[in-house]
């Protein structure tokens, strides 16, 4: 299911299993009259993780302790 609301607590809808979008008023409009919404296709990034999981350890785990590693260097691109 995809969700997009002009409201900024729209991200919450991803506890229902959803892809939300918080859109401003414009968008609202555009998606009401349409049922459409434009996205542009976002960069990626490749990352690989080599090795034996330990008893436990997912998939969710392996990308929350790599994220705090790109927290320094997305706030020295953002300074």
């Amino acid at each position: 299911m995809t969700i997009v609301c002009g409201d900024s607590h729209t991200s919450t809808h991803g506890a229902f299993g959803s892809l939300a979008f918080g859109i401003g008023t414009s968008e609202v409009e555009h998606v009401l009259a349409t049922q459409t919404l434009r996205q542009r296709k976002p960069q990626t990034m490749e990352v690989r993780f080599n090795g034996e999981l330990k008893q436990g350890v997912t998939a969710k785990d392996m990308i929350l302790q790599q994220s705090e590693r790109w927290v320094p260097l997305v706030d020295r691109l953002c300074d």
